[in-house]
């Protein structure tokens, strides 16, 4: 397990004393359980990088796909791109 050191306030403080007594568990089960629930509340928004990485992504899947393509096009890009010959290591 994970320790990690944080500091609270007075009345967080007071309050997970309080929650720790009648709820009979330690502090630290009463912080990891309110953790679990509160992290899952938290959205994280989203970058304009990040969005702009997904709408690509989405694009992509979008695209026709020829199954008889060539598999060697990362290998040989310039060859595909250009013409020219093929890379004799990557065939």
């Amino acid at each position: 397990m994970y320790r990690l050191h944080l500091y609270l306030t007075d009345n967080l403080k007071k309050e997970l004393d309080i929650k720790a007594k009648l709820s009979k568990k330690t502090k630290a089960e009463i912080a990891r359980l309110a953790l679990e629930k509160g992290l899952k509340q938290v959205k994280i928004p989203k970058s304009k990088s990040a969005q702009a990485l997904l709408d690509l992504a989405h694009f992509a899947e979008s695209l026709p796909y020829d199954k008889n393509a060539p598999k060697d096009v990362v290998k040989n890009m310039d060859y595909y791109t250009w013409g020219g010959e093929k890379d004799k290591n990557h065939e």
